[in-house]
């Protein structure tokens, strides 16, 4: 499932979304009901268009390098959690990393993911050869 490209789908479901971004159902329809994200409306169905969603996680994008085209989303945001399984290291460094610009993150309300392209941009410049 990618945002951009041949093969994008039109409309996303909440469903969809949810999985994409690595949160519930629920928190997908709250940011809804507070127009944070622009969703519309079929018959009973609610559906969030592609330029809609990228529009969402590039306003939620935080960090200090300047904002790049999205590349295709397969679900490959990270907990903080799983990105510090990942790197071996305790929940509060990555947190650290985030705050301090090191590592970018996206924050969604009061949940932050971290993409894996950023994962792997923060791994590359921390690299020792």
């Amino acid at each position: 499932m990618t945002l951009r490209g041949p093969k994008a789908p039109e409309f996303f479901t909440t469903t969809d979304v949810a999985k994409l971004l690595v949160t519930c159902e629920r928190t997908i329809r709250r940011w809804i009901d507070l127009k944070t994200l622009i969703a519309h409306r079929f018959g009973s169905a609610t559906r969030i268009a592609s330029e809609e969603l990228a529009d969402f996680i590039t306003r939620a994008r935080s960090g200090p390098m300047p904002l790049q085209p999205l590349s295709p989303l397969d679900g490959s945001f990270y907990t903080v959690g799983q990105v510090a399984e990942i790197l071996n290291v305790c929940i509060r460094t990555v947190r650290r990393r985030i705050k301090g610009k090191a590592l970018i993150a996206h924050q969604f309300g009061r949940l932050v993911r971290i993409g894996a392209d950023d994962l792997q941009d923060f791994m590359s410049r921390s690299r020792r050869d």
